[in-house]
């Protein structure tokens, strides 16, 4: 890839490496589903958004703002994910989700994101807010894909 564009697409994974490092050291000592280690997982993987947008020729800003909004996405939902499962407090899911909406407002205001950014991390915020019923874990996870999936086709539908 660097070949086909420049060393440059490399940056977003060289500030990404320490935390998927610390979140592989949680995994060796087998703690790897504890609130850390995900969060700071879910924090590294946007690294692969920044990336792309690099690759395709886009700018820094471009680049870190995509690595923003995959975190207003994912933090607030691990979160949330875990209150759902009893491992965690609902009302602390509501306010990240409140901040990420919040954020993506002054993305928007600042020309750095789409109005759909708001759009989705409001979708989930709404998510968040409605009391959810117990389920199975493996079902709560399928949900999370698709809201996390309809989340990117907004941002991108937005961009476009």
């Amino acid at each position: 890839a660097t070949a086909l564009t420049s060393a440059r697409i490399l940056l977003p994974f060289a500030v990404a490496a320490p935390l998927g490092l610390a979140q592989f050291a949680w995994e060796v000592r087998r703690r790897g589903r504890a609130l850390t280690p995900e969060l700071l997982g879910a924090a590294a993987a946007g690294a692969t958004a920044a990336a792309i947008a690099l690759a395709g020729g886009r700018t820094m800003t471009l680049a870190s703002t995509l690595w923003l909004l995959t975190m207003l996405r994912s933090i607030p939902a691990i979160v949330f994910v875990r209150a759902v499962l009893k491992r965690g407090h609902r009302s602390i899911a509501v306010a990240l989700h409140v901040a990420a909406v919040l954020i993506a407002l002054v993305l928007w205001q600042q020309r750095l994101a789409p109005l759909a950014a708001i759009v989705a991390m409001l979708l989930l915020l709404a998510r968040a807010l409605i009391p959810a019923p117990t389920e199975p874990p493996r079902r709560v996870g399928i949900r999370e894909l698709v809201y996390g999936t309809v989340t990117v086709l907004l941002i991108g539908v937005g961009w476009w």
